[in-house]
């Protein structure tokens, strides 16, 4: 299986993963999707690093999940290519803060517009 497509969870357990350490935000998210699978989950490898676990992925017959922001140089370069899981919910949400008497001025405008489209 390669190029971008849709991988079926039972396609996805039965490779060896690189994943995140414990504690992380993506490996928080990933181990929260594949809650119900983890008997079947056959993790091969933990790291701390996104980049080392990219280069792990671009060399080895492991697989990872990590932002597409993060692949984007590999997926561009085709050293990887992005798989679609449809039984995993990876999203996240991300909050902007502020004080609540901040100026926002029409930079931090159009920035907050930016982050809602995404």
């Amino acid at each position: 299986m390669g190029g971008r497509q849709a991988w079926g969870i039972d396609d996805v357990l039965t490779e060896r993963w690189v994943v995140r350490e414990k504690g992380s935000d993506t490996g928080q998210t990933l181990a929260t999707a594949m809650r119900l699978y983890l008997s079947r989950w056959r993790i091969g490898m933990e790291h701390q690093q996104i980049e080392a676990i990219l280069e792990m992925v671009a060399v080895s017959s492991l697989i990872g999940c990590f932002s597409r922001v993060a692949a984007q140089p590999l997926i561009s370069r085709r050293r990887l290519v992005e798989i679609k899981v449809p039984e995993l919910e990876l999203q996240r949400r991300f909050y902007v803060m502020t004080h609540k008497a901040k100026y926002f001025t029409a930079g931090i405008r159009a920035f907050l517009d930016i982050c809602e489209g995404v």
